[in-house]
């Protein structure tokens, strides 16, 4: 599929195409349908062998059971070689059929454009609606391009085609925009005040506009299905095509590679040159990587090879200056599961590495035990480390290494507090507990230790809380040192060595939210093993939230980047459930492949998933 991350599992291919397969005639003998197909004895041929295997589709779940008797009265009633009269009532138990299967359609746990299949399907076999026969076409590359020739041989009949549509629906979205804005630029800025000043020729030009590029999207589909590209075709070609349409637009100048078509989403899949897929589409101020794929002297390629070893190219951001480097989906995979590897590792000796930091914490070295405080601090709060960069320019953010003292920490009561903004300005507080009674502090050696030495840095009043003895601030790589450093090496600060950690003190975070995520999976699966997928669903949502609440961060970027995708998928799996669209896009999934080695842990039986 030229977009594996929409691409149909081996259930939901074997429905959909069974329903492409019946689809021609369906049209073509239901009295409510306009539609006409080409070749017709193709289809006959296809009906005859449905007749004689009849295949139970829907699949086994009881849910389902309705579905398949009028699946199997279908199968009796039809006359493949017989007119519309003669499968009357062939099409009335079809019709039954699909109507079952939509009523109990989430037996089949399908995820986006699943489900729009699904409502296409069962909106023109009903005979609700039929708009959606070109969007059904469009998709039919989720099967294979048997299935494309055969139902883009179905036309209306009232002339109707995309590329028909295409020029009036391009010229009523260059009406509107003439409208609102005449001839300047339409900016981000200019759109934001068009939308307050008039709000309803605003909300026209946006429907023209994404009706523009939806019958857009259509007729590129159909370009690659006329040409029979199929995954990929080269940025080169693709451009000429694109330009006699007029659609160019939708193609970057500067991209160069290969390109694929996807039924959801953008229209196009960006790929390198060797056809290995980008993790998502760069469509601002592209930039090649001229270095792509070249060795480079003295470096290993043992972990990222030479021919996917960095970034293809880079965009700039819509708003402000920063760029944003576009990986292979190959490359994001293999970088995550080297981070959750040592993330594992660390796991194994975090208790020993704790031990270590708080004897360093006693110790009378000061870049010693400061050190070994960030990191009990980032341990027992799961807070950011930091970095100079992000505290400069009008979004200042924060972390450990560059809180400030007078402007972050505060002392109340019995308790230290220091608040301050994080990563995508989410705000953040940690609270520290004095302990100043000998009993309480033998009750709480370590949190009593770390408050102890905590109140020496804000009694210096320095500008930084974590400093050197000359006043300047501990930068992250000093941190990371310390972290990850065994033998001693008093040249660089550590006169008694450092924590001995298998990966920095980044990973504490993902360990942390590991952790957190696989202790809450194991009790869910103890509490409710018969949960339906609503209740699954619903635990999950819940359970990342929370870890994102003790991070500090959104619910997004904790399911991206901080929990194993392994852990995230097994959840669902022991319930055996599919996972989210969310999840499997955010990891970047392939279901037609055991992308992160679920495979190695016992496997559940995938329930509704295996067709009869």
């Amino acid at each position: 599929m030229s977009n594996e991350l929409t691409s149909l599992n081996k259930f939901t291919k074997n429905l959909f195409k069974h329903a492409f397969l019946l689809l021609g005639w369906f049209v073509e003998n239901s009295e409510s349908c306009n539609y006409k197909i080409e070749n017709y004895d193709e289809v006959i041929r296809i009906l005859k062998a449905l007749k004689k295997n009849k295949t139970m589709f829907f699949g086994s779940a009881k849910e389902l059971t309705k579905a398949n008797q009028e699946l199997s009265e279908f199968y009796n009633a039809l006359a493949p070689q017989g007119d519309a009269k003669a499968n009357k009532a062939a099409i009335e138990h079809y019709k039954k059929a699909w109507k079952q299967a939509w009523i109990n359609r989430t037996a089949f746990q399908l995820r986006g454009h699943e489900a729009k299949l699904m409502k296409y399907f069962h909106e023109i076999i009903n005979g609700q609606n039929h708009t959606h026969l070109p969007e059904l076409q469009s998709m039919a590359r989720l099967i294979d391009m048997n299935i494309v020739k055969l139902v883009r041989q179905i036309n209306g009949t009232g002339g109707w085609t995309v590329k028909a549509a295409l020029p009036g629906k391009a010229a009523e979205a260059s009406k509107q925009k003439k409208n609102l804005f005449g001839t300047r630029e339409v900016t981000i800025e200019s759109a934001a005040k068009a939308r307050k000043r008039k709000p309803q020729d605003y909300k026209k030009y946006q429907q023209a506009l994404k009706d523009y590029k939806h019958i857009a999207h259509l007729r590129m589909i159909e370009i690659f299905d006329e040409e029979q590209w199929f995954p990929t075709i080269d940025s080169d070609t693709l451009r000429a095509r694109l330009k006699k349409e007029n659609l160019e637009e939708f193609l970057p100048p500067t991209f160069r590679g290969r390109l694929g078509v996807q039924p959801s989403g953008h229209p196009l899949t960006f790929y390198t040159n060797t056809g290995m897929e980008l993790e998502k589409p760069p469509l601002n101020d592209v930039v090649m990587n001229e270095n792509y794929g070249k060795k480079e002297t003295g470096k290993e390629y043992e972990i990222h090879p030479v021919e996917d070893g960095t970034f293809y190219c880079e965009t700039s951001a819509v708003i402000g200056d920063s760029k944003c480097k576009y990986y292979t989906l190959e490359y994001k995979r293999r970088a995550r599961k080297i981070k959750y590897d040592k993330v594992e590792k660390l796991a194994s000796v975090i208790e020993d590495i704790r031990k270590k930091l708080l004897t360093h914490l006693k110790s009378k070295d000061r870049d010693t035990w400061v050190r070994a405080l960030i990191c009990l601090f980032i341990d027992s709060k799961y807070a950011r480390i930091g970095n100079m960069e992000s505290t400069k320019g009008k979004k200042k953010t924060y972390g450990v290494t560059t809180l400030r003292t007078k402007e972050h920490v505060r002392i109340k009561n019995d308790e230290i507090i220091i608040r301050y903004k994080g990563k995508h300005e989410q705000q953040q507080k940690h609270i520290f507990k004095i302990y100043e009674k000998t009993v309480d502090k033998k009750a709480h050696p370590k949190e009593a230790a770390i408050s102890d030495r905590l109140l020496e840095l804000i009694k210096e009043n320095n500008e930084f809380l974590f400093t050197h003895a000359d006043a300047r601030q501990f930068t992250p790589q000093s941190v990371n040192d310390y972290f990850t450093s065994v033998e001693c090496n008093p040249e660089n600060g550590l006169p008694q060595g450092g924590a001995g950690s298998p990966c920095t003190v980044h990973n504490l975070r993902n360990y942390h939210a590991t952790r957190i995520f696989t202790e809450f999976m194991e009790n869910f699966a103890k509490k409710k093993p018969n949960a339906t997928y609503k209740t699954v669903f619903e635990g999950y949502k819940k359970i990342v939230e929370k870890i994102a609440g003790h991070l500090g961060n959104t619910a997004g970027i904790c399911r991206k980047s901080y929990i194993e995708p392994k852990a995230q998928l097994m959840f669902f799996k022991q319930a055996d459930y599919r996972p989210p669209e969310m999840l499997i896009r955010d990891v970047f999934v392939n279901e037609d492949g055991d992308t992160y080695g679920l495979d190695d842990k016992p496997k559940a039986k995938a329930k509704n998933q295996k067709a009869a």
